[in-house]
């Protein structure tokens, strides 16, 4: 049985200001370094990575930088685990864009939304179709091995819902990916299956 451990990154200041960030190049806050910090002590006890794979957009290179620092491998970095691209919809607060953008709220217009693409953008059935090419690459490579995948809310909602059989919309609704949360999937043959989801109890603050 192979095992593919899913965190997301630690906390930036557009998290803080509840900013949609896309593929924005933003830094980890003070916190989000600590968040890091205690990440990597946490998976540093659970487990012995035999692949480390990020995204390459800032928050999340930083976050596997620091994780690796326990582990002393390898980090592929990979743009398919990238967030959605938002376009000219980046920089906006959270409250802002569901009064101003409604039609590209996935959750309230539901399949239509996921087909709209913002300016200079992708539209959100795009970056899921992306993900899954990722994941499956991922599911179809883990055998025996432990694989750690550093990527984005939005990245790890995707395959979470999939393996739980969610839509599009569901998934976006129901599932929640706070900073530095570990999620773990255990795959065997074509059987796979949730047995972590969004875990932050091992941090101190």
């Amino acid at each position: 049985m192979g095992t593919v451990v899913f965190v997301r990154h630690g906390e930036t200041a557009w998290n803080a200001e509840n900013r949609a960030q896309g593929w924005a190049p933003t830094s980890l806050t003070e916190r989000g370094h600590r968040q890091a910090e205690e990440l990597a002590d946490h998976l540093d006890e659970a487990y012995d990575f035999d692949r480390i794979v990020s995204s390459d957009i800032r928050r999340a290179k930083e976050t596997a930088r620091i994780v690796n620092e326990r582990f002393d491998g390898d980090i592929e970095y990979d743009s398919a685990w990238r967030e959605q691209d938002l376009g000219t919809l980046q920089g906006f607060r959270a409250d802002a864009l569901e009064r101003q953008f409604p039609e590209y709220a996935v959750a309230e217009a539901g399949r239509t939304a996921s087909k709209r693409t913002p300016e200079s953008g992708e539209c959100f059935e795009d970056m899921c179709d992306r993900i899954a090419g990722a994941w499956e690459t991922i599911r179809e490579s883990v055998d025996e091995e432990t694989y750690l995948v550093v990527a984005h809310g939005g990245s790890i909602r995707i395959v979470l819902g999939e393996v739980m059989g969610m839509s599009i919309e569901e998934g976006v609704e129901h599932l929640t990916q706070d900073n530095c949360a570990v999620n773990v999937a255990s795959v065997e043959d074509d059987e796979v299956a949730i047995d972590v989801e969004n875990d932050t109890d091992y941090r101190r603050e």
